[in-house]
């Protein structure tokens, strides 16, 4: 089970809630890439996370173990210089 934090609890507590998702890029020259659903960017953790380059994450797998969730991504990265080839390659 996940716990939320106040913020969390009191967003979902209200009538019309909210949420964004981010993904992290990080290639394999140590380059990290940030992008967001949300309708501008965000800052998380010291990660710029662009909103422009719009993708649509698919449900997201949680289980009850401690295992890694998991999640789908269509969209287009249009920022940062990452082809489909460099993604195909890891």
């Amino acid at each position: 089970m996940r716990t939320l934090n106040g913020a969390q609890q009191a967003h979902i507590a209200q009538e019309n809630t909210t949420f964004a998702t981010c993904l992290k890029l990080t290639l394999s020259d140590a380059t990290v890439l940030g992008y967001t659903n949300h309708d501008k960017d965000l800052i998380v953790s010291g990660v710029t996370y662009s909103a422009s380059s719009g993708y649509t994450p698919s449900d997201i797998k949680n289980t009850d173990q401690l295992n890694v969730n998991n999640m789908d991504v269509q969209g287009l990265i249009i920022t940062g210089g990452v082809t489909e080839g460099d993604i195909a390659a890891g």
